[in-house]
């Protein structure tokens, strides 16, 4: 079974990984760089570049035909050129394990805190 290319809600696009998104990928780790380095592994310059998500993407679209991943992109509905997370199903293991991990990534001004009543 192919995973959904895209979903919908009434705030949100979830577009599955493709090395088309290379140049909003680019832009989303610039802009989240101090944000996500607690929990990201340093990045060299060229692997946050266009070429550098481009070739990551591509790799990822490779792993999810594989169906070793499955991968999604968030845009906003009213900013859908725009990426403000990613979300990423990878090591998937199949039969009676039945696993994989996950890992996502938010902008920072997108998400929500507890000290905050409302989000954007």
């Amino acid at each position: 079974m192919a995973p959904l290319t895209l979903i919908e809600t009434p705030r949100l696009l979830l577009r599955t990984s493709d090395p088309a998104f290379a140049g909003a990928a680019a832009e989303f780790y610039a802009r989240n760089r101090e944000h996500l380095a607690r929990w990201s592994p340093p990045h060299r310059g060229e692997t946050i570049s266009e070429a550098g998500q481009y070739e990551a993407l591509a790799r990822t679209a490779g792993d999810i035909d594989a169906g070793n991943t499955i991968g999604w992109w968030l845009f906003r509905r009213d900013a859908p050129a725009i990426a403000i997370g990613q979300l990423h199903f990878s090591q998937i293991q199949r039969r009676a394990f039945q696993s994989a991990m996950l890992g996502y990534s938010i902008d920072t001004a997108s998400q929500c805190s507890h000290q905050r009543r409302f989000c954007p």
